[in-house]
């Protein structure tokens, strides 16, 4: 996962340049202790990615665990395009069935009216459940 380049192969340091300080911070807390600090919806999201990323995917279970028990119909939105972005599959799901659960408060919302503008065929994937579960 770790380009080194011709002056790092003679260094003891590699420099990762696409993640910030506090995301590996995290990271490595996860690695060495098991564990994960709490940490607030972005912090969560950048984790994570890195665990993606990086294939950590025991830290990708903890951080997918957490994402779950903060899902709220204010961030479900945003919650559906980061699992779809990271083809989670399990997440998605869940975000998907949150939403058809809570449908009439996030389909008026501003949220929903911005992903079916940016992100048509998502909102549409997620109408179609709620049309065949009905």
């Amino acid at each position: 996962m770790f380009t080194i380049d011709m002056k790092e192969k003679d260094s003891d340091c590699v420099e990762l340049y696409d993640i910030d300080e506090d995301t590996l911070h995290s990271l490595l807390q996860f690695i060495y202790t098991d564990s994960v600090a709490d940490l607030k919806w972005d912090a969560l999201l950048k984790l994570y990615a890195a665990a993606d990323k990086y294939q950590i995917e025991l830290l990708k279970l903890k951080c997918t665990s957490l994402l779950k028990a903060s899902l709220r119909t204010c961030n479900a939105c945003s919650m559906l395009i980061f699992a779809d972005m990271h083809s989670d599959k399990d997440l998605k799901i869940f975000v998907q069935n949150f939403i058809l659960r809570k449908h009439k408060e996030i389909f008026e919302s501003e949220d929903w009216k911005t992903l079916m503008e940016d992100q048509s065929i998502l909102a549409m994937e997620t109408m179609y459940l709620k049309c065949i579960n009905e």
